[in-house]
């Protein structure tokens, strides 16, 4: 698995090197390598699987006719993707088997349907969401099929070739206490969108790769901001203030504050304090700005916001916002800064898995053999190239060349695929996402002053365990 990926990234860390020797684009500084023992090394995270797998069960000649549910998240042109990849599994399988779609419109409302299936008696076969959620599922109604059995069948499985073309960290992210919750379906990641021609203006010719050079960049663009005669533009330049988990998050693993490789256990510490102190300074000294309008692509495509938080999604709308500006600016994609060493460049990724809910032999097997389907790279590639969300495996690169021109800051990220990792799953995710986002919200408020911080963090704890032990 590592190899084919080393092959393939440093093929690609050759040609964006190469690419990159322009004035105003300088190359990383190195790309990491990806750490395969970290993760490996706690329990939640642990990858093995039982010595001796059992044989999966159920009458392949009992299939024809046989319909299994299908909840997932997505919505817009990915949707009408995932409507036209059923109908076509429906057509062409060779088993009979009907896939009926159920699309609530969003992750949160996949959740909340999952969650009042349970309570019903199952009524979905197949479940595209995060593994956490599909963990703490199990952990109260023990709900999920474990995979294993069927990822490794000799009749019906993956060989070990399409096993090891995902990505490690995409794969293993799956596998709780050894128990394979699902397959990989898609992962974005949280990223900076870095215009490098403006920063180059303003006496900045590398990529901010700490949080030291972060600031004083941001802050430098805000600074660009107040040499002219428009006193409403004062406050802009600097960075969009984003409250998003995953953003949360990613400036918590800057300072070394959130464990990658195991579960969040409690936000009331110094690394923690220290991320919130970060960013608190940066708005208190106009170096971060609350927009109006929720969308940054305009704002970054008219040199409002030198840097902004977003996610691989968020690409190809900021590439159209670059064509209807007529911004000829270079901008690009990079990690978050770490409070380390250069080239310490850091990423957290999520996204949904294919799960499968607990049935009879016949129905486990049909809505296994869909989401096999469905997890081919050349089905991968269809999902991507609507999303601009991440390859999963090194297969799908290759179906991706059209793709990979249209949209060149996408590209880049490749040789960045080692040093991206999940936050390790944990049952109460969904709680502590949602409290942090309150968290980052009061730390943003015009009244809230530095030295709430501890207070903030320790009523942060509070809330997540006073909700996670709450009865669902």
């Amino acid at each position: 698995m590592i190899n084919s990926w080393k092959a393939l990234l440093c093929i690609m860390g050759v040609i964006l090197v190469l690419a990159a020797c322009k004035p105003q684009q300088p190359p990383y500084k190195g790309t990491p390598v990806v750490d395969q023992t970290s993760a490996a090394s706690t329990p939640v995270m642990k990858t093995l699987v039982p010595t001796k797998v059992p044989e999966v069960k159920g009458n392949i000649q009992k299939l024809n006719g046989l319909q299994i549910q299908f909840l997932h998240p997505w919505t817009a042109e990915t949707s009408r993707v995932i409507d036209l990849l059923v109908d076509e599994f429906n057509q062409t399988n060779e088993w009979g088997i009907h896939v009926i779609v159920l699309a609530p419109g969003s992750a949160g409302l996949v959740a909340q349907e999952f969650r009042e299936d349970a309570m019903k008696h199952r009524l979905f076969d197949v479940v595209a969401a995060p593994v956490s959620m599909v963990f703490s599922s199990d952990l109260q109604k023990e709900n999920i099929l474990d995979l294993n059995p069927y990822v490794l069948s000799s009749k019906y499985g993956l060989n070990e070739a399409e096993r090891n073309d995902f990505l490690p960290a995409f794969w293993d992210e799956d596998v709780v206490d050894g128990k394979r919750y699902g397959i990989p379906a898609q992962r974005t990641a949280a990223v900076i969108f870095y215009n490098v021609t403006w920063a180059s203006e303003t006496s900045f010719s590398e990529n901010p790769e700490t949080t030291t050079d972060f600031r004083k960049q941001v802050c430098a663009a805000n600074a660009s901001m107040k040499t002219d005669n428009d006193r409403s533009n004062d406050a802009l330049g600097g960075w969009i203030v984003n409250t998003q988990a995953i953003t949360m998050m990613s400036w918590f693993n800057s300072f070394d504050a959130i464990p990658t490789a195991k579960s969040v256990e409690k936000f009331e510490s110094e690394k923690y304090a220290q991320a919130f102190e970060y960013l608190y300074h940066l708005q208190k000294d106009s170096c971060a700005w609350q927009s109006r309008i929720p969308q940054p692509y305009d704002y970054f495509a008219n040199r409002q916001t030198l840097a902004y938080s977003g996610v691989m999604q968020d690409i190809m709308k900021q590439s159209a916002a670059f064509e209807r500006s007529d911004n000829k600016d270079k901008w690009v994609i990079l990690a978050y800064p770490s409070i380390g060493e250069y080239g310490d460049q850091r990423i957290i990724s999520e996204g949904p898995s294919y799960t499968i809910v607990k049935s009879d032999s016949e129905q486990q097997l049909a809505a296994w053999l869909f989401i096999r389907w469905m997890a081919s790279p050349a089905h991968q590639a269809r999902l991507l190239q609507t999303s601009g969300t991440l390859p999963l495996g090194s297969k799908v690169l290759s179906l991706l060349s059209d793709f990979r021109s249209t949209y060149p800051q996408w590209n880049e990220v490749i040789p960045l695929l080692p040093v991206i990792k999940p936050a390790a799953p944990q049952a109460n995710m969904e709680t502590v996402k949602m409290v942090l986002e309150d968290a980052g919200w009061q730390l943003f408020r015009t009244e809230f002053k530095a030295d709430q911080i501890p207070a903030l963090l320790t009523q942060l704890d509070e809330t997540i365990n006073e909700l996670t032990g709450r009865t669902p």
